[in-house]
């Protein structure tokens, strides 16, 4: 029997992956970016989107007619020194990725925490989610993803408001793309598309 109605646990693995690619600092810079320049650069969203879409439509197609993922792929089909390169490219960008995150992690719960250091909170978030992965704990991180992604937005919408302490029919106008001097504030839909690009 086909399933033909949707629900939103179809969607759950996609929630995921977006909040593994669109952070807090994609919404700051976006918001910022919105504020100096207006919708001037909106134009580097729209083309942005467009890119990621054609790049994950064609990769999302060569694996399914090859059944073979892109590194393999390149593997067998170009010559041995793009493996190689590919593969130093790959373990200097592991490493300094995970000093990225390992230290953003710590430096962010510092801030919030500071009883313990940077260096502390780093070990911490690095062995918890070093536990997640070992223990495939799937069906524990998509809840707490879509948990994150919910306080994030509610934090990106609500919090800039409060700290302007601006009347409630002020605050209406961060939901529609309004340039206004002087003021760090784009619309959500303006920022979320912005930050994905």
């Amino acid at each position: 029997m086909v399933r033909t109605s949707f629900t939103l646990r179809d969607i759950g693995p996609g929630l995921v992956i977006a909040a593994t690619g669109l952070g807090a600092g994609d919404l700051v810079v976006a918001s910022v970016a919105g504020a100096k320049y207006g919708t001037a650069i909106l134009w580097t969203a729209l083309l942005g989107a467009i890119m990621k879409f054609t790049m994950n439509e064609g990769l999302a197609r060569w694996q399914l007619a090859t059944g073979t993922t892109l590194l393999e792929g390149w593997i067998q089909h170009l010559p041995k020194f793009v493996s190689i390169y590919f593969f130093i490219y790959l373990v200097l960008w592991t490493f300094v990725v995970a000093a990225a995150l390992i230290a953003g992690t710590g430096l962010a719960a510092h801030a919030l925490y500071p009883e313990l250091s940077v260096e502390s909170w780093g070990i911490a978030h690095s062995l918890l989610a070093a536990a997640l992965v070992l223990t495939g704990s799937y069906r524990l991180l998509e809840p707490l993803m879509k948990l994150f992604m919910a306080v994030m937005m509610l934090v990106v919408r609500f919090v800039p408001h409060g700290s302007q302490r601006t009347s409630p029919a002020s605050s209406t106008v961060c939901w529609y793309p309004r340039y206004q001097k002087g003021r760090c504030c784009l619309s959500s839909a303006s920022s979320a598309v912005l930050a994905a690009a």
